[in-house]
């Protein structure tokens, strides 16, 4: 086996194996280190989604939410991995609805809407 097929960093590992090489590694591009930091915001708890310790988009300094948001997609986590499991060219599979939890007064409207240009935050078009 020739030094080439091995990696630089961990030699005892193959490129083919190595997630350091694949560029898989917890902290690189392709497989980021996401935290969360708790503050406030008028007085609030929240929660600031971080990558890398730092903004997830360039453009969007914060992403943050509170307890209220973040029970929105919890209320129908049931639609949401039915819409994971498509290839989201299904238009007339999720039909727009209004979730009501009356427990917690919260109404949630589900709907799908396309967005051709929505960008991930690796600049990947989906």
């Amino acid at each position: 086996m020739t030094d080439q097929e091995r990696c630089p960093i961990f030699p005892s590992m193959l490129k083919a194996y190595c997630s350091h090489c694949q560029g898989t590694a917890r902290g690189s591009a392709r497989n980021p280190k996401f935290s969360l930091k708790e503050s406030t915001f008028n007085g609030f708890p929240v929660v600031e989604v971080l990558r890398d310790g730092a903004a997830i988009h360039p453009w969007h300094e914060h992403f943050r939410f509170g307890r209220r948001k973040a029970e929105m997609p919890l209320t129908r986590i049931d639609v949401l991995r039915e819409f994971w499991k498509t290839n989201g060219d299904e238009n007339d599979r999720f039909i727009s609805q209004v979730i009501e939890n009356r427990s917690r007064r919260l109404r949630v409207r589900v709907f799908v809407e396309r967005h051709p240009d929505f960008e991930r935050s690796d600049g990947e078009f989906v």
